[in-house]
Order: structure tokens, then C-alpha cells, then sequence
């Protein structure tokens, strides 16, 4: 390993923040989303596309990405998901044209998803066995810290116009691929030329991990088709400046790093993980109903989002431990990180859609049965789980 890069707990923090930068490029669309139906006009509806546009390419190819990180190298990848991400928003930001917007808004998808891939096995190399599961678990809190760092820094750039926050999260994916490159661990050296098709049709037809890409799809259209409005929902409970409704949502998308880590110490504790997801699951539909179809003030209904964000966020870490053990062998486990992560990305996309389909003709309680038939579809996924 060159000296000059880091391991242990620096390097894991390091690589924490590759998933962070890039979780800021999805957070970035729902914070300027206000703006950015008044500059572009565009309805709700057609707004949410731009939140699912960054799924779209993960959501087709996520498995192969897995095995491109397999078969490359995780380091590689990882930054080249970084510049991609990048370059996408810098290049939204100079063509500031809805189709341009929307493409943009796919490569940095492809980019996203490169990067989230990758890094769990960089960090299962940076770590010693005895510490990283925890550094496992605090990989888990990448999407709620990105999205609470988009959402509460966006109402100081969103003043310059949208372009800027674009910008922004431009040059901070940029910045951070060059600290990767520098400073992030390399794996070590194995035979990277034999990766066949075979290896991802094995992935893809081993339950174990179509299980995990299934129960992350369900995870990600729930959350999303309610963490994805927020900054809406509650400027239409009462909230009347859109920045303060952006920072409002910003820290109750923060609270899911707390439920995250919450998530692993049980785990830690000897809790059931697939007991663990149904559990989560059951929760978040019924907190959900009452976040959509309670008609309360502020404080109540910000309250209930702020406990939605915890109890969700109790399933991620849960499908990432199990990732090791659904793998059908230990080299295939990048694979299976990519199908679990397309699941993710499959969720990205048609979870913000269709609620915005479902509020957009029948209003917010159709939303709330929309993400109850997930959660209750999970459940059922769940119950012939292992642990």
C-alpha cells in the first residue's frame, strides 16, 4: 500500500464522505425544487422526475457497476463516479435547459452509483476485521447526512439561483475525488481480468441477493416518495419561508443517521435482522398515514417526520450486513452490492414518480396507501428471509 494513503478510521471517514458528496447530489433536487418549478415551470409532477432522473442508469445497470468495481477496482471506480458526478452538474449549471437539466441529472446517477458501490469494499479494506461492521454501520448514515448537508446549505446558494447550488455540488465531488486519489486506500492486488458474465448471471440468479435488491427497492420508494417532498409538505402545513422549510427538512433527513446507527447497535445486540426490517417496515407505513392523511399544524406533522426519518433508516444497515452472507462467494460481494444498490436506484426512480402521479390526481392520502402497499410488500418479502 503507498504510504502516503490512509487507513483504519481516517480512511473510513474519508470514504464516508465520498458517499456524503454524492448523497448531496440527490438532496440537491428536492432543496431547489421550488426554485426550480418556478425558473424551469414545471408542475410537482413533472419536478419529481428530476429527483428520479438520478436513478434511472443505476436502476438498469447497478449489478454491472458492482462487477465493474470488481473487476477494476474499487478505488477507480469510486473516483471515476466522483468526476462523472461532477462534470454532469457542472455541465447542468452552464445549460441551464430542462432537457439538458434531466440528462445531467442520469449521468450523475451512473456517477452515484459507481461511487456507492465502490466504497463499502474500500472500507472493508481500510478497516480491520474486528472494526468493520462499525464502519460498515457508519457508511449506512452517507444518504441522510448528504441529504441533510444539501437540504440546509441550499437556501444560501439557492438565492444566487438554482445554477449556484449546482456549482457547488460540482466542485465539492470534484474536490473530493482529488482527496481520494491521493489519500484513499488501493485493494490488494488479485486477478481482476477474470470476471465473466457468468460471475453477475450467478449474482443475479442467487436469491440471496435478489432478496437484498428487492427489500432495497422497497426501502427506497418508500422513503424517497416521502423524504422527497418534505420542503413541500410542510410549506403547504403552514411553513411560509421556503428556506426555513428546506432546513427543517434538512435536519429530520438528518435524524436517519441517528436511526442508521440505532439500526447497527441493535443488530450488534443480537436482533433478528429481517425481524428487524419487518419491524421497520410496519413503522414507517403507519407513521407515513400520519404524516399524510393527519390534517395537523407544523409542529405535529413535523414531529412524525422526524420519527418517519429514524424508523426508516433503521433498514439500510440491516441489508448491508447481510451482504457478506448473501454473496454467493466473498469475491462476488461488489456484485451483490450492485444489485442491492440497483434496487436502490430502481427505488429512487419510481418512488418520487409515482407519488407525484398519485398526488398530482388523488392527493396526499393516495401517496400514504401508495407507500403502505410497499412497506406491506416488504414485510411479506421479508418473512422467508434468513438472518
Amino acid at each position: 500500500m503507498d504510504r502516503k494513503t490512509l487507513t483504519g478510521w481516517p480512511a473510513a471517514l474519508l470514504l464516508i464522505g465520498a458517499g456524503i458528496v454524492s448523497a448531496v447530489q440527490v438532496g440537491k433536487a428536492p432543496a431547489a425544487m421550488e426554485e426550480m418549478r418556478r425558473t424551469l415551470g414545471l408542475s410537482l409532477h413533472a419536478a419529481s422526475w428530476l429527483l428520479s432522473a438520478i436513478g434511472i442508469v443505476g436502476a438498469l445497470i447497478g449489478v454491472g457497476v458492482g462487477g465493474a468495481a470488481d473487476r477494476l477496482g474499487a478505488k477507480r471506480v469510486a473516483i471515476a463516479g466522483l468526476m462523472l458526478q461532477g462534470t454532469a452538474a457542472a455541465g447542468a449549471a452552464l445549460f441551464p435547459y430542462l432537457p439538458v437539466v434531466f440528462a445531467a441529472r442520469v449521468f450523475e446517477g451512473l456517477g452515484f452509483q459507481a461511487t456507492t458501490v465502490a466504497v463499502p469494499a474500500l472500507i472493508a479494506t481500510a478497516m480491520p476485521r474486528d472494526t468493520r461492521a462499525p464502519a460498515l454501520a457508519a457508511w449506512s448514515t452517507f444518504m441522510p447526512v448528504g441529504l441533510c448537508v444539501a437540504l440546509a446549505g441550499a437556501p444560501l446558494l439557492l438565492t444566487h439561483g438554482w445554477q449556484a447550488l449546482w456549482w457547488a455540488s460540482a466542485l465539492l465531488a470534484f474536490a473530493w475525488a482529488v482527496l481520494l486519489l491521493i489519500w484513499a486506500p488501493r485493494e490488494p492486488q488479485r486477478e481482476r481480468h477474470r470476471f465473466p458474465a457468468a460471475a453477475l448471471l450467478e449474482v443475479v440468479h442467487a436469491s440471496g441477493p435478489r432478496l437484498l435488491g428487492v427489500l432495497f427497492f422497497l426501502f427506497s420508494a418508500t422513503y424517497f416518495s416521502l423524504a422527497g417532498f418534505l420542503p413541500v409538505l410542510l410549506m403547504q402545513a403552514g411553513v411560509q419561508d421556503p428556506s426555513h422549510a428546506s432546513r427543517l427538512a434538512g435536519w429530520a433527513v438528518l435524524a436517519g443517521a441517528a436511526g442508521n446507527l440505532l439500526g447497527a447497535w441493535l443488530l450488534a445486540r443480537g436482533v433478528c435482522a429481517q425481524r428487524l426490517v419487518r419491524a421497520a417496515f410496519l413503522l414507517t407505513a403507519i407513521c407515513t398515514t400520519g404524516v399524510l392523511m393527519i390534517n395537523s399544524g407544523v409542529v405535529l406533522r413535523y414531529a412524525l417526520c422526524l420519527v418517519f426519518c429514524v424508523l426508516s433508516a433503521l433498514i439500510p444497515p440491516a441489508l448491508f450486513a447481510q451482504v457478506p452472507l448473501r454473496a454467493p462467494r466473498p469475491e462476488l460481494a461488489g456484485a451483490t452490492t450492485g444489485i442491492m444498490m440497483q434496487g436502490n436506484s430502481l427505488g429512487l426512480v419510481l418512488g418520487p414518480a409515482l407519488a407525484g402521479a398519485a398526488q398530482a390526481r388523488w392527493s396526499w392520502p393516495a401517496v400514504a396507501l401508495l407507500v403502505a402497499s410497499f412497506c406491506a410488500t416488504a414485510m411479506a418479502a421479508a418473512v422467508g428471509g434468513k438472518r
